[in-house]
């Protein structure tokens, strides 16, 4: 029976570890056996809609997060991902 991922904890986990994300396609391959759609939604939610993000923005964000603003927004722009709202950003 396959377990249940929570998109954020992984992400989570990734993160604190240094573990290498690849982006494949439409999907973020976190190993061999974990590959989750970059539209997958999360629990976390934009304050402003109460539209869910979705693992790729997340991802993306994080990715970016020591970039200059001009940086992040030229590169949300060329991938075609979902930018998080500056809002958000702290939480």
């Amino acid at each position: 029976m396959p377990k249940t991922i929570d998109p954020i904890l992984l992400l989570r986990e990734y993160f604190q570890q240094n573990k290498k994300i690849e982006k494949q396609g439409n999907y973020l391959k976190f190993s061999d056996e974990i590959k989750l759609k970059i539209d997958t939604p999360t629990a976390f939610v934009q304050s402003q809609s109460n539209k869910q993000y979705s693992i790729g923005s997340l991802w993306f964000y994080l990715k970016h997060r020591k970039d200059p603003l001009a940086v992040y927004k030229k590169e949300i722009l060329k991938e075609r991902i979902e930018t998080v709202v500056g809002l958000d950003k702290g939480n």
